[in-house]
């Protein structure tokens, strides 16, 4: 009995910790990353270019709060081809991502809106259509 109760505790306290750090991480983001992101632009230019498309340029990026609901925004968006040609622009881009997905490892878009989009669309040569 002794010993399930003090598994018991360390199970408890162990579940404390893990919560206890699970909002210090919510917290700092919140309060200490989004606000200043500006200063950390081109690491995040760097990862757009590598994981999302080489040609996408931004001015600015930020964070917004939906209430817990995290909504990233990228400002003055330019879609640029291997010839540094603009190919499309969008003044205003927002996402939000969906929470479970991204803290399971696989992040998912929850809502995406464009504003003040200007694309090129175009068939290429095999038939598919192309967003430039």
């Amino acid at each position: 009995m002794r010993i399930l109760r003090k598994t018991l505790r360390v199970i408890v306290l162990l579940i404390l910790i893990i919560l206890l750090l699970v909002i210090a991480a919510i917290l700092a983001l919140r309060f200490y990353i989004a606000p200043n992101l500006n200063q950390w632009s081109p690491e995040i230019q760097s990862w757009v270019n590598k994981e999302i498309h080489p040609g996408l340029r931004f001015d600015k990026f930020k964070i917004n709060w939906q209430g817990i609901e995290p909504e990233s925004i990228l400002q003055g968006a330019k879609i640029l081809s291997q010839e540094e040609q603009v190919e499309g622009s969008i003044e205003h881009i927002s996402v939000q991502m969906d929470w479970w997905q991204l803290l399971s490892g696989r992040p998912k878009v929850h809502e995406l809106h464009l504003q003040q989009a200007q694309l090129t669309i175009y068939r290429d040569q095999d038939g598919f259509v192309r967003l430039a």
